[in-house]
Protein backbone atom coordinates (compact mmCIF):
# COMPACT_ATOMS: atom_id res chain seq x y z
CA UNK A 1 0.00 0.00 0.00
CA UNK A 2 0.37 3.36 -0.67
CA UNK A 3 1.34 5.28 2.57
CA UNK A 4 0.84 8.83 1.81
CA UNK A 5 -2.30 9.39 3.56
CA UNK A 6 -2.22 10.84 7.15
CA UNK A 7 -2.25 7.73 9.17
CA UNK A 8 -5.67 8.09 11.16
CA UNK A 9 -5.64 7.26 14.61
CA UNK A 10 -9.12 5.03 16.85
CA UNK A 11 -9.19 8.34 18.73
CA UNK A 12 -9.28 10.49 15.63
CA UNK A 13 -11.82 8.43 14.01
CA UNK A 14 -14.59 9.44 16.38
CA UNK A 15 -14.92 13.05 14.98
CA UNK A 16 -16.13 11.05 11.72
CA UNK A 17 -19.94 11.14 12.28
CA UNK A 18 -21.40 11.49 8.60
CA UNK A 19 -20.49 8.92 5.92
CA UNK A 20 -22.64 10.82 3.69
CA UNK A 21 -20.24 13.75 3.86
CA UNK A 22 -17.12 12.03 3.65
CA UNK A 23 -15.27 12.11 0.70
CA UNK A 24 -14.46 9.18 -1.44
CA UNK A 25 -10.75 7.60 -0.79
CA UNK A 26 -8.28 8.48 -3.62
CA UNK A 27 -5.72 5.87 -1.92
CA UNK A 28 -5.85 3.83 0.70
CA UNK A 29 -5.75 5.19 3.92
CA UNK A 30 -4.24 3.56 7.07
CA UNK A 31 -6.34 3.58 10.09
CA UNK A 32 -4.88 2.46 13.96
CA UNK A 33 -6.55 0.00 15.82
CA UNK A 34 -5.69 1.39 19.10
CA UNK A 35 -4.51 4.98 20.40
CA UNK A 36 -1.02 3.92 20.15
CA UNK A 37 0.44 4.77 15.85
CA UNK A 38 2.28 0.88 16.03
CA UNK A 39 2.07 -0.65 12.78
CA UNK A 40 1.65 -4.25 14.17
CA UNK A 41 -2.10 -2.23 15.00
CA UNK A 42 -2.63 -1.05 11.73
CA UNK A 43 -5.35 -1.84 8.40
CA UNK A 44 -6.26 -0.08 5.87
CA UNK A 45 -9.47 1.44 4.67
CA UNK A 46 -10.91 2.87 1.22
CA UNK A 47 -14.18 4.90 1.80
CA UNK A 48 -16.56 4.28 -1.55
CA UNK A 49 -14.19 2.88 -3.97
CA UNK A 50 -14.48 3.35 -7.85
CA UNK A 51 -17.37 5.26 -6.57
CA UNK A 52 -19.23 3.59 -4.42
CA UNK A 53 -21.27 5.55 -1.82
CA UNK A 54 -22.21 2.85 0.33
CA UNK A 55 -19.02 0.64 0.55
CA UNK A 56 -16.01 0.46 2.89
CA UNK A 57 -13.13 -1.52 1.76
CA UNK A 58 -10.42 -2.80 4.60
CA UNK A 59 -7.40 -4.58 4.06
CA UNK A 60 -5.42 -6.30 6.87
CA UNK A 61 -1.53 -6.36 6.62
CA UNK A 62 -0.05 -9.83 7.79
CA UNK A 63 1.64 -7.99 10.50
CA UNK A 64 -1.23 -6.71 12.01
CA UNK A 65 -2.64 -10.44 11.79
CA UNK A 66 0.69 -11.75 13.15
CA UNK A 67 0.35 -9.39 15.88
CA UNK A 68 -3.22 -10.49 16.98
CA UNK A 69 -3.11 -14.27 16.22
CA UNK A 70 -0.17 -13.77 19.53
CA UNK A 71 -1.79 -11.58 21.15
CA UNK A 72 -5.47 -9.83 21.64
CA UNK A 73 -7.95 -11.60 18.73
CA UNK A 74 -8.68 -9.08 16.27
CA UNK A 75 -12.89 -9.51 15.54
CA UNK A 76 -15.49 -7.25 13.02
CA UNK A 77 -16.47 -5.75 15.99
CA UNK A 78 -13.12 -4.28 16.54
CA UNK A 79 -12.93 -2.97 13.18
CA UNK A 80 -16.20 -1.43 12.63
CA UNK A 81 -15.29 0.27 16.27
CA UNK A 82 -12.24 1.69 14.85
CA UNK A 83 -13.94 2.98 11.74
CA UNK A 84 -16.73 4.12 13.41
CA UNK A 85 -19.22 2.59 12.13
CA UNK A 86 -22.61 1.06 13.52
CA UNK A 87 -23.74 -2.21 13.08
CA UNK A 88 -27.15 -1.01 12.28
CA UNK A 89 -26.06 1.08 9.41
CA UNK A 90 -24.78 -2.15 7.77
CA UNK A 91 -26.84 -3.88 5.04
CA UNK A 92 -24.18 -6.50 4.27
CA UNK A 93 -20.58 -7.62 5.13
CA UNK A 94 -18.58 -9.87 2.78
CA UNK A 95 -15.66 -11.22 4.87
CA UNK A 96 -12.70 -12.87 2.21
CA UNK A 97 -15.59 -13.38 0.30
CA UNK A 98 -18.12 -15.06 2.88
CA UNK A 99 -21.28 -13.31 4.04
CA UNK A 100 -22.03 -12.68 7.33
CA UNK A 101 -24.96 -11.76 9.11
CA UNK A 102 -25.70 -8.48 10.52
CA UNK A 103 -28.80 -8.03 12.07
CA UNK A 104 -27.35 -7.71 15.99
CA UNK A 105 -23.95 -7.06 17.05
CA UNK A 106 -24.27 -10.02 19.90
CA UNK A 107 -24.24 -12.48 17.01
CA UNK A 108 -21.10 -14.62 17.38
CA UNK A 109 -19.58 -13.82 14.32
CA UNK A 110 -18.79 -10.38 15.30
CA UNK A 111 -16.55 -11.65 18.06
CA UNK A 112 -15.31 -14.58 16.64
CA UNK A 113 -11.42 -14.13 15.80
CA UNK A 114 -10.57 -12.82 11.82
CA UNK A 115 -8.13 -15.30 10.33
CA UNK A 116 -5.59 -14.27 7.45
CA UNK A 117 -7.20 -15.76 4.66
CA UNK A 118 -6.14 -18.42 2.18
CA UNK A 119 -4.95 -17.72 -1.24
CA UNK A 120 -7.19 -17.19 -4.00
CA UNK A 121 -10.08 -16.09 -2.20
CA UNK A 122 -11.02 -12.60 -2.04
CA UNK A 123 -8.82 -10.85 0.44
CA UNK A 124 -10.85 -8.04 1.48
CA UNK A 125 -13.87 -7.32 3.75
CA UNK A 126 -16.25 -4.84 2.08
CA UNK A 127 -19.06 -3.29 4.42
CA UNK A 128 -22.03 -2.14 2.55
CA UNK A 129 -24.04 0.61 4.61
CA UNK A 130 -27.42 0.49 3.92
CA UNK A 131 -29.79 3.44 2.49
CA UNK A 132 -27.02 5.36 1.42
CA UNK A 133 -26.13 4.34 -2.73
CA UNK A 134 -27.85 7.07 -3.76
CA UNK A 135 -27.36 10.74 -2.95
CA UNK A 136 -29.60 13.48 -3.13
CA UNK A 137 -29.30 15.83 -6.24
CA UNK A 138 -30.89 18.24 -7.89
CA UNK A 139 -33.79 17.26 -10.27
CA UNK A 140 -31.82 18.14 -13.90
CA UNK A 141 -31.33 16.53 -16.59
CA UNK A 142 -27.18 16.99 -16.39
CA UNK A 143 -27.49 15.49 -12.33
CA UNK A 144 -30.19 13.17 -12.84
CA UNK A 145 -27.89 11.30 -15.74
CA UNK A 146 -25.15 11.55 -13.46
CA UNK A 147 -27.04 10.06 -10.88
CA UNK A 148 -28.22 7.28 -13.13
CA UNK A 149 -24.69 6.29 -13.95
CA UNK A 150 -23.77 6.20 -10.20
CA UNK A 151 -26.59 4.08 -9.01
CA UNK A 152 -25.97 2.02 -11.86
CA UNK A 153 -22.26 1.32 -10.48
CA UNK A 154 -23.66 0.84 -7.23
CA UNK A 155 -25.80 -2.13 -8.48
CA UNK A 156 -22.71 -3.76 -10.76
CA UNK A 157 -20.87 -3.81 -7.50
CA UNK A 158 -23.76 -5.11 -5.28
CA UNK A 159 -23.39 -7.79 -8.13
CA UNK A 160 -19.89 -8.92 -7.54
CA UNK A 161 -19.89 -8.39 -4.29
CA UNK A 162 -22.87 -10.77 -4.04
CA UNK A 163 -21.08 -13.47 -6.37
CA UNK A 164 -18.21 -13.58 -4.42
CA UNK A 165 -20.07 -13.99 -1.31
CA UNK A 166 -21.33 -17.11 -3.03
CA UNK A 167 -17.84 -18.33 -4.27
CA UNK A 168 -16.56 -18.04 -0.45
CA UNK A 169 -20.32 -20.04 0.58
CA UNK A 170 -19.82 -22.33 -2.15
CA UNK A 171 -16.26 -23.52 -0.35
CA UNK A 172 -18.02 -24.08 2.59
CA UNK A 173 -20.82 -26.15 1.06
CA UNK A 174 -18.51 -28.50 -0.34
CA UNK A 175 -17.04 -29.38 3.02
CA UNK A 176 -20.18 -29.26 4.72
CA UNK A 177 -21.52 -32.05 2.02
CA UNK A 178 -18.91 -34.00 2.38
CA UNK A 179 -19.39 -33.84 6.35
CA UNK A 180 -22.93 -34.54 5.93
CA UNK A 181 -22.25 -37.75 3.76
CA UNK A 182 -19.65 -39.33 6.30
CA UNK A 183 -22.35 -38.04 9.11
CA UNK A 184 -25.28 -40.32 7.28
CA UNK A 185 -23.42 -42.91 7.34
CA UNK A 186 -22.60 -43.25 10.68
CA UNK A 187 -26.04 -42.96 11.19
CA UNK A 188 -26.73 -45.76 9.23
CA UNK A 189 -24.44 -48.44 10.58
CA UNK A 190 -25.62 -47.41 14.01
CA UNK A 191 -29.57 -47.59 13.18
CA UNK A 192 -29.75 -51.43 14.37
CA UNK A 193 -31.52 -53.74 16.30
CA UNK A 194 -29.76 -54.79 18.98
CA UNK A 195 -27.90 -58.27 19.11
CA UNK A 196 -29.54 -61.32 21.32
CA UNK A 197 -26.96 -60.78 23.95
CA UNK A 198 -27.45 -57.13 24.33
CA UNK A 199 -31.24 -57.63 23.88
CA UNK A 200 -30.96 -59.82 27.34
CA UNK A 201 -28.70 -57.98 29.34
CA UNK A 202 -30.60 -54.69 28.48
CA UNK A 203 -33.64 -53.83 30.80
CA UNK A 204 -36.64 -51.96 30.04
CA UNK A 205 -35.30 -48.46 30.60
CA UNK A 206 -32.75 -49.21 27.85
CA UNK A 207 -34.86 -50.62 25.22
CA UNK A 208 -36.63 -47.84 25.32
CA UNK A 209 -33.95 -45.57 25.37
CA UNK A 210 -33.02 -47.20 22.49
CA UNK A 211 -36.22 -47.21 20.20
CA UNK A 212 -36.27 -43.41 20.89
CA UNK A 213 -32.32 -42.91 19.84
CA UNK A 214 -33.09 -45.25 16.65
CA UNK A 215 -36.13 -42.53 15.88
CA UNK A 216 -33.64 -39.58 16.85
CA UNK A 217 -31.00 -40.97 13.98
CA UNK A 218 -33.74 -42.19 11.14
CA UNK A 219 -34.78 -38.03 11.66
CA UNK A 220 -31.22 -36.65 11.16
CA UNK A 221 -30.49 -38.86 8.35
CA UNK A 222 -33.91 -38.02 6.86
CA UNK A 223 -33.18 -33.96 7.31
CA UNK A 224 -29.74 -34.47 6.46
CA UNK A 225 -31.06 -36.28 3.27
CA UNK A 226 -33.54 -33.64 2.62
CA UNK A 227 -30.53 -31.06 2.66
CA UNK A 228 -28.01 -32.78 0.31
CA UNK A 229 -30.61 -33.10 -1.85
CA UNK A 230 -31.54 -29.25 -2.23
CA UNK A 231 -27.83 -28.96 -2.56
CA UNK A 232 -27.24 -31.19 -5.43
CA UNK A 233 -30.55 -30.31 -7.29
CA UNK A 234 -31.85 -27.52 -5.61
CA UNK A 235 -31.80 -23.32 -6.82
CA UNK A 236 -28.32 -23.09 -5.60
CA UNK A 237 -26.88 -26.45 -7.66
CA UNK A 238 -25.96 -26.50 -11.50
CA UNK A 239 -28.90 -27.58 -12.50
CA UNK A 240 -30.69 -24.26 -10.89
CA UNK A 241 -29.64 -20.66 -11.73
CA UNK A 242 -26.43 -20.70 -10.55
CA UNK A 243 -24.60 -21.24 -14.35
CA UNK A 244 -26.95 -18.78 -15.85
CA UNK A 245 -26.38 -15.87 -12.73
CA UNK A 246 -21.59 -17.06 -13.57
CA UNK A 247 -22.62 -16.60 -17.16
CA UNK A 248 -24.42 -12.93 -16.52
CA UNK A 249 -21.36 -11.84 -13.86
CA UNK A 250 -18.69 -13.23 -16.27
CA UNK A 251 -19.32 -12.10 -19.83
CA UNK A 252 -21.05 -8.62 -18.12
CA UNK A 253 -19.95 -7.70 -14.72
CA UNK A 254 -16.54 -8.64 -14.83
CA UNK A 255 -15.91 -6.87 -18.53
CA UNK A 256 -18.19 -3.60 -17.61
CA UNK A 257 -20.35 -4.18 -20.51
CA UNK A 258 -23.41 -2.81 -20.58
CA UNK A 259 -26.42 -5.09 -19.31
CA UNK A 260 -29.97 -4.52 -19.06
CA UNK A 261 -32.41 -4.78 -16.65
CA UNK A 262 -29.50 -4.22 -14.18
CA UNK A 263 -31.74 -3.09 -11.27
CA UNK A 264 -33.97 -6.51 -11.47
CA UNK A 265 -30.87 -8.55 -12.08
CA UNK A 266 -28.83 -7.31 -8.80
CA UNK A 267 -31.81 -8.43 -6.80
CA UNK A 268 -31.46 -11.76 -8.64
CA UNK A 269 -28.42 -11.64 -7.35
CA UNK A 270 -28.60 -11.14 -4.08
CA UNK A 271 -31.45 -13.54 -3.46
CA UNK A 272 -29.39 -16.30 -4.76
CA UNK A 273 -26.61 -15.55 -2.43
CA UNK A 274 -29.49 -15.43 0.25
CA UNK A 275 -30.71 -18.29 -0.44
CA UNK A 276 -27.33 -20.34 -0.52
CA UNK A 277 -26.43 -18.60 2.58
CA UNK A 278 -29.55 -20.18 4.04
CA UNK A 279 -29.05 -23.65 2.92
CA UNK A 280 -25.23 -23.25 4.29
CA UNK A 281 -26.64 -22.50 7.64
CA UNK A 282 -29.24 -25.39 7.32
CA UNK A 283 -26.60 -27.96 6.58
CA UNK A 284 -24.27 -26.87 9.15
CA UNK A 285 -27.25 -27.10 12.00
CA UNK A 286 -28.57 -30.66 10.40
CA UNK A 287 -24.73 -32.23 10.57
CA UNK A 288 -24.47 -30.23 14.20
CA UNK A 289 -27.88 -31.66 15.92
CA UNK A 290 -27.46 -34.89 14.04
CA UNK A 291 -23.92 -35.57 15.89
CA UNK A 292 -25.48 -34.75 19.29
CA UNK A 293 -28.95 -36.17 18.82
CA UNK A 294 -28.29 -38.87 16.69
CA UNK A 295 -24.54 -40.06 16.81
CA UNK A 296 -23.70 -39.13 20.45
CA UNK A 297 -27.19 -39.69 21.93
CA UNK A 298 -27.18 -43.43 20.35
CA UNK A 299 -23.73 -44.06 21.11
CA UNK A 300 -24.83 -43.32 25.03
CA UNK A 301 -26.97 -45.88 24.91
CA UNK A 302 -25.01 -48.47 22.97
CA UNK A 303 -22.21 -47.83 25.97
CA UNK A 304 -24.55 -48.09 28.77
CA UNK A 305 -25.55 -51.87 27.29
CA UNK A 306 -22.33 -52.96 26.29
CA UNK A 307 -20.98 -52.33 29.93
CA UNK A 308 -24.06 -54.68 31.99
CA UNK A 309 -23.45 -57.15 29.17
CA UNK A 310 -19.62 -57.00 29.97
CA UNK A 311 -20.31 -57.48 33.85
CA UNK A 312 -22.78 -59.82 33.13
CA UNK A 313 -19.72 -62.36 30.95
CA UNK A 314 -17.31 -61.40 34.02
CA UNK A 315 -20.20 -62.83 36.98
CA UNK A 316 -20.36 -65.63 34.80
Amino acid sequence: MNDQSQPISDEGRRDVVDFNQRAASVNWEPLYLSPNPEPSKMIWIWFKPQGVQNQITVSIPPETFQNYSSNQQLNLLMLLNAIRIEISQIAMISLFGTPVETSCQDHPAFHQPVMQPASGVDPYIHLMLAGESVPVVANTQATSGVDNDEREKNLRRAIDMDWNAVRGIETQLKVLRKQLDQMATRLNSLNRDLSPEETLHADQLDIRDWQDARRWLRDMASRMSRYLKEHDIGMTSSAGNRHRLNQIHQQFIVPGLPLEGVEHIQHEFETYRKMAHNLMQNMSAAHASAKTDGEQRAQQVLRRIAAKTRAARTRR
